[in-house]
């Protein structure tokens, strides 16, 4: 790709900007700072799953701006060995400090997942978003739940292929689209928001053990 898409820019930008709120807040209830209910209350439950399809869109845009026109394997395999390794090492590490929680399949483990089950649909057209939608509305009318493995705990980040495939979809849709060629105005800040959707794996990785130190630290003053 000859130049950056800031659609994309913008969609994994936002998602990790509310990300980082979301997971702050997560940490100053878990200690005891602030009192949220996160499966009850509507906002703080809609909240990640609306930070997951701005993932998933992003990333069927850029799988589609990269692979489109041909499937680099070395840059997706490298990609996808990065996804899984990150993706162990969070299920690693949640296990050990999460025990009743740890995450077996999250977000990471799903965008892996999905970047494969995406690759046949690469040379379909525009109207492939179609499919997208149409895999998501029965999930979220809560009409039908699609199937997946799950195991006997309730997992902190549980995010299954189906139907969060819908939204890549929606992605590789969006990147067919004339609109998700225009670029970021050149200025300071549009100079971060790429910069800041250009590492958001190492953002991803790091913000959460970064904002739990942080919130230990203001629970001790």
């Amino acid at each position: 790709m000859k130049s950056r898409s800031g659609i994309v820019d913008l969609l994994r930008f936002t998602a990790i900007v509310l990300m980082v709120i979301f997971h702050f807040s997560f940490d100053l209830n878990a200690f005891h700072l602030v009192s949220i209910d996160f499966f009850k209350e509507p906002f703080w439950y809609g909240l990640p799953r609306l930070i997951v399809s701005l993932f998933m869109t992003s990333m069927g845009a850029s799988l589609y701006f990269s692979h489109g026109k041909k499937i680099r394997w070395s840059s997706f395999n490298k990609r996808l060995i990065q996804l899984i390794v990150c993706a162990t090492v969070i299920s690693v590490s949640t296990y050990f400090i999460f025990p009743q929680n740890w995450i077996y399949f999250g977000t990471l483990h799903s965008i892996a997942t999905c970047s494969i089950l995406a690759l046949p649909f690469l040379r379909w057209s525009r109207w492939i978003g179609i499919l997208g939608v149409l895999i998501i509305i029965p999930h979220l009318s809560g009409f039908y739940y699609y199937p997946f493995w799950s195991m006997a705990h309730k997992s902190m980040d549980y995010i299954p292929p189906l139907p969060w495939l819908g939204f890549v979809l929606i992605g590789m849709s969006l990147g067919h689209s004339p609109f998700a060629q225009w670029a970021l105005p050149q200025n300071n800040f549009t100079s971060f928001i790429t910069k800041v959707s250009n590492h958001s794996l190492i953002i991803y990785l790091l913000h959460q053990p970064i904002l739990w130190g942080l919130v230990w630290l203001i629970s001790r003053i």
